[in-house]
């Protein structure tokens, strides 16, 4: 894989969203009631490495957390997308560098150390997301403001999350109880 202007547009994009999520979230202090870790999905035990649309879309999950407050659920997952793989470490170093707002806008900077060893951890994304909860019984409703809905089912110390959209993309989650 190449980089190329669409592969580091989609890398910036990514990395901003990451940034306003982080953002959001760090809001949210209070503690949660319960905290559950992500043990399987779609049946295979983590590392689970999801294939996307595209050929070149690979995504490891690596691990992933599910914390239960009051009013809503907030799932963590580590990623460690593939396309980052042949980013140059300069480039991924200016993606987790602060945004200069006062500059009015993106600046194009050349790299000029084009190594790619050594920096992976800078090629693991933390990607966070915030849904809002109804219990009825043992089932959990979530709705994210995007609109997205998941169904869960809580079983004892398991819950079980099923995600039926796209259609035709039905995913299981299986998170335990810590």
């Amino acid at each position: 894989m190449r980089v190329d202007s669409a592969n580091l547009r989609l890398g910036l994009r990514t990395a901003l969203a990451a940034s306003l999520i982080t953002v959001a979230c760090a809001g949210q202090q209070r503690s949660p009631s319960m905290r559950f870790v992500l043990t399987q999905m779609n049946g295979h035990p983590l590392p689970y490495v999801e294939y996307g649309s595209k050929a070149d879309t690979v995504n490891r999950i690596e691990q992933g957390f599910l914390e239960r407050f009051k009013d809503s659920i907030r799932f963590t997952t580590t990623n460690r997308p593939t396309y980052l793989a042949h980013f140059p470490c300069e480039g991924l170093r200016m993606f987790r560098a602060p945004v200069d707002s006062s500059a009015g806008g993106a600046t194009l900077v050349q790299v000029r150390d084009t190594s790619t060893a050594g920096c992976d951890e800078l090629r693991i994304q933390l990607y966070t997301t915030v849904f809002r909860y109804q219990a009825v019984g043992d089932s959990l409703y979530l709705r994210d403001s995007s609109g997205t809905e998941l169904h869960a089912l809580m079983r004892g110390d398991t819950i079980l999350i099923v995600n039926a959209a796209p259609p035709g993309d039905s995913r299981r989650a299986v998170y335990v109880r810590q």
